[in-house]
């Protein structure tokens, strides 16, 4: 499962600049819940910054960013796999 999961997922790597281009785009609010994402959170904490795929890539969705959107860490761990 893992050789196939690897070749299905080709990981790309989401520059900072993309993620601040995503982040002001999205104003700076949570699609998820609709708070407001505190910029100065690491990345880890429960109510720091995330980018969320709203097709996720195992159901086929892409890196573009289009497919990206801000969210909390804590909810984008919640909302798992499903399509937003």
């Amino acid at each position: 499962n893992r050789k196939k999961n690897s070749k299905r997922r080709k990981y790309s790597y989401i520059s900072q600049s993309k993620f601040m281009e995503i982040s002001i785009r999205d104003e700076w609010t949570c699609y998820l819940c609709g708070e407001m994402v505190d910029e100065t959170l690491p990345r880890l904490a429960k109510m720091g910054a995330s980018l969320d795929h709203v097709v996720p890539i195992s159901k086929g969705g892409t890196d573009e960013p289009e497919n990206l959107k801000l969210a909390h860490f804590i909810c984008n761990v919640r909302k798992g796999n499903k399509v937003a």
